[in-house]
């Protein structure tokens, strides 16, 4: 795998296109489980040459290409790392003794499209060993004043039971060793929605910095008694510099 995304940033690097941005954020989030509110941080990284991509923390490989929609396949080294995923020591005394919630490297496919040159949208499929899951969301940009861009968006998602089994489940040895849980949970598919929302600031013409966050409620998840609520939310900071 390291050797693959080395040689994806190799082929990239060799061919790269004007307008790319490599930066840093860090955010906070509530999570669904009984436990702590995570500090996570994410790459603000689009770099693209005419066949490779790396976008976040995905590096991926165009197989189809429009001005306005094109097709691509991708590599998730973190499945899970944005929505489930947590240590074990975040969660609260009498769940800490469950199995680990990794995240899981997996392959994927995926669209992006533009609309009436306005809305941006994607919509990917990824998965692993670990299960599957789905993506669509759309976003649109506002360019408020010459510095300041605002920018929303929504999303739904679609996770299948493998997925959920991996993250939520519980087995009857998570029973025996966490006086909090009394049930055993396999795990059902499950879909959710969200709001997002950030807003840029263009510090000079090549950096640029980012406030966001957003929100997801997710169905079909509180039958396992490692759920607190249904919802969690984020919030970040972060700084981008383009060339």
């Amino acid at each position: 795998m390291k050797k693959t995304l080395l040689m994806l940033f190799i082929l990239l690097s060799t061919s790269i296109l004007a307008n790319q941005t490599v930066g840093i954020g860090i955010y906070s989030k509530n999570t669904v489980y009984h436990g702590k509110n995570q500090i996570n941080f994410v790459p603000l990284v689009n770099l693209e040459s005419k066949r490779f991509y790396i976008k976040g923390y995905k590096p991926g490989m165009y197989f189809y290409k429009e001005p306005n929609f094109n097709l691509s396949v991708f590599i998730d080294p973190i499945i899970g790392y944005s929505d489930f995923y947590i240590k074990n020591s975040n969660l609260e005394n009498g769940y800490k003794n469950t199995k680990n919630r990794n995240t899981f490297v997996g392959v994927g496919i995926a669209a992006d499209f533009i609309i009436d040159r306005k809305i941006f949208g994607r919509i990917e499929v990824s998965g692993g060993d670990k299960g599957i899951k789905g993506e669509m969301k759309f976003n649109q940009s506002f360019e408020l004043t010459d510095r300041v861009t605002f920018t929303p968006g929504i999303n739904f998602k679609y996770y299948d039971k493998k997925y959920i089994n991996h993250f939520l489940g519980v087995n009857t040895q998570d029973i025996r060793n966490n006086r909090k849980i009394t049930k055993v949970y396999r795990g059902k598919d499950t879909i959710s929605g969200g709001l997002s929302a950030s807003l840029d600031y263009a510090l000079t013409e090549q950096i640029t910095a980012t406030v966001f966050g957003g929100v997801e409620l997710y169905n079909n998840i509180k039958d396992s008694e490692l759920v607190k609520k249904e919802h969690s939310y984020y919030g970040g900071i972060g700084i981008r510099y383009s060339f």
